[in-house]
Formats: structure tokens, sequence, C-alpha cells
């Protein structure tokens, strides 16, 4: 069995994580990670960041009560990029309040003439080749 790890040294100690709740799929917010930090959202199941513009731990909800307890983590191919599948408390993901922090189209009020600009099949993403077992991340292919 392969244990998966992020390599936080390839981006500079900071990695990108896509935060998305568990029970919709939506995607509430683009935030990231070092590897104390990493570790803490492990140990504690709650979701621990770094902010990058204060240069900062930062764990959500510590201020506004919006917390974000981590139910999945899946881990991408070139392990420098994650995904937490969280159950989202509390008002929103977003510091505006709102759930997530991608409510806004390209274009304004115009709306964005071109169509989608993407795509999201379900069926597929949830037959990601990645289980949770206890707190690691395991990737089946290796096992």
């Amino acid at each position: 069995m392969k244990i998966l790890k992020p390599d936080f040294a390839k981006r500079g100690g900071v990695i990108p994580v896509i935060v998305q709740d568990v029970n919709s799929g939506i995607v509430l917010m683009l935030a990231y990670t070092n590897e104390e930090c990493f570790l803490e959202t492990i140990a504690s199941g709650d979701a621990v960041y770094y902010s990058t513009s204060r240069q900062e731990r930062w764990k959500k909800g510590e201020t506004s009560g919006n917390t974000q307890r981590v139910r999945y983590m899946y881990i991408d191919c070139d392990n420098d990029a994650l995904i937490y599948k969280v159950e989202q408390k509390g008002e929103g993901a977003c510091h505006t309040g709102a759930l997530s922090c991608f409510f806004r189209t390209i274009g304004g009020n115009k709306g964005y003439s071109g169509g989608p600009i993407m795509k999201y099949d379900e069926s597929s993403f949830f037959q990601m080749p990645v289980v949770r077992i206890g707190w690691l991340v395991v990737d089946q292919m290796s096992v």
C-alpha cells in the first residue's frame, strides 16, 4: 500500500486546496495549505489553511464561526494540489457571507454569452481512484 503525501517543496512550501461541500459537490472556496496546517487538519479533522496574504495559519471559522469539518481528502496525480470535501457549518464559506466564494459569473450582469465555462459531471467525479482510510489518503491504483 502506498501512502500519498503532498509535495510541499515543489511549490515553495504551500499548495492549493479546492474545498467542496461533501453533500452537494459545490466548490466552496480555493485555499492554500502548508505542511504544518495540513498535518493539523489531519490530526483534528477541522480545516486549517495557510493564509498567503497574511502569511499565517488560518483555522476556518476561528473568528467567523463558519467552520469546516474535513470528511475526505483527495490528492492530484502530481502530489501538489488537494481537494477537501467538507461539512460546511454556519452561514457559508465566503467572507462575504455567501455559501461559496464562486458566486459571480464572468461578464457581470451581461452574463457570459459563450455557453458554460465548465461542465460538472458528478457521476464520473465520484469514481476517482482514491479512498479514505481513517485519515490516510490511499491511491487504489498503487495497492
